[in-house]
């Protein structure tokens, strides 16, 4: 792998500078080159916005933008895979769309999806966990186990599926659906427009049984939801669905793996939370700190703008580095550390600003939830393989494909 201090004047998206071990190369970009030139996935030449200031900065200004239509860039929906006549299941949702529009499905969304019924669940997620650590002991007890696919991926899917009221035998197909759509390997994208497809109609049928139908769930408070003379339509329920069901799993099986990751690298942070479980909340925000879920998101320039003399035309797609700026020494003495007791969740995973996530404290609860139990029912827990052995995914929707772990010592 290339040494960080030799990086080339326009990085590669692709290249293992951002996939193996990237935080060395986002060190010296914060050093270095606050604003880098990157090539993207599709050749375009983009600048990366790496510190934790300019992030911010472009996170909360008002001439940055969410969505790629104001700007006619059209093949982004095609880019991810989207058939043509799913993409207004694609754009119209809190994600792609800018104030008016963002606000208002914000205001209609948030009524239904209310801090209050988000903290009903924990005791539902808290029995939902026990129920796997019971199944991840039964099949554990002889040998390694993969944690990820029985434990991080079925705990954010078996929530959100039972918020929206989907039927526990659609399970994993959801959760297949969404793995396909958020990939980056490239032997998935002739998958993604089926998977696409599948899960977009698949809601749509949900949503029209709802209207008719409707029950105690988040997906039937959505569909009967009104301000005034105002309502979701089908296009924004089937899109705000879909944004639940792909940020909603991914991002929080990313957080309670790679949280487990860090609990089985760091003994002494794991022996310091089964001391004080009262602070697991705070470690869950340093474990999103120091290993963002999403590394990168993107921001569309509506005005000229300049970064340090540096002018980034009108129309310009930029990069936003969470990851870098969740490290910068400027912002997080000992960036570098990962602390459990630190105490600042200050950290941009989540955002800032008008598209802040809605569903923040979702992820904080089962985030909290899944790693105490999994602290306090396996206190010999340990990785099954060498560290050196662990694949990461090679996107920015960062997490591990596997990780193998064994319950007990024997």
């Amino acid at each position: 792998m290339m040494a960080a201090s030799q990086l080339p004047e326009v990085l590669d998206v692709q290249d293992d500078l951002f996939h193996v071990g990237q935080y060395e190369t986002y060190r010296h970009l914060l050093r270095e080159r606050p604003l880098s030139k990157v090539r993207f996935y599709d050749g375009r030449e983009l600048w990366m916005v790496n510190r934790y200031e300019d992030v911010q900065f472009v996170l909360r200004d008002g001439r940055f933008s969410n969505d790629p239509t104001k700007f006619a860039d059209l093949s982004f929906a095609a880019t991810a895979g989207v058939p043509d006549d799913m993409e207004d299941y694609f754009y119209r949702n809190m994600l792609r769309l800018d104030p008016p529009d963002h606000t208002r499905l914000r205001k209609l969304v948030s009524r239904g999806f209310t801090p209050r019924r988000i903290a009903e669940l924990r005791p539902r997620i808290k029995e939902i966990v026990d129920d796997l650590l019971c199944g991840l002991e039964e099949k554990g007890s002889s040998r390694p186990v993969d944690l990820m696919a029985e434990f991080a991926y079925r705990l954010p899917v078996a929530v959100i599926c039972e918020l929206l009221g989907i039927p526990k035998e659609d399970h994993d197909r959801f959760r297949d659906w969404t793995a396909i759509v958020v990939s980056n390997d490239p032997a998935m994208q002739e998958l993604k427009p089926d998977s696409y497809r599948g899960l977009m109609n698949f809601v749509l049928e949900l949503i029209h049984e709802r209207f008719h139908h409707p029950g105690n769930d988040l997906l039937s408070a959505l569909v009967q939801m009104r301000d005034n003379e105002d309502r979701l339509d089908d296009a924004e329920l089937v899109s705000m669905v879909f944004l639940l069901l792909v940020a909603g799993v991914e991002t929080t099986v990313n957080l309670i793996g790679t949280g487990a990751y860090l609990i089985l690298t760091h003994p002494e942070q794991a022996d310091f939370l089964r001391g004080k479980p009262d602070q697991m909340a705070g470690a869950v925000d340093e474990m999103l700190r120091y290993f963002a879920p999403v590394e990168i998101t993107t921001r569309y320039v509506a005005e000229e703008v300049s970064f340090g003399g540096t002018v980034v035309p009108a129309g310009s797609l930029v990069l936003l580095n969470l990851a870098a700026a969740n490290r910068d020494p400027e912002r997080f003495p000992q960036a570098d550390t990962f602390d459990v007791a630190r105490g600042d969740s200050g950290h941009l995973t989540f955002g800032s600003g008008v598209h802040f996530c809605l569903g923040a404290a979702l992820a904080r609860i089962e985030g909290e939830v899944a790693l105490d139990g999994l602290l306090r029912r396996f206190p010999e827990l340990s990785m099954a393989v060498p560290e050196s052995e662990l694949r990461w995914r090679r996107a920015f929707l960062r997490g591990l494909d596997e990780l193998p772990v064994r319950t007990h010592t024997r």
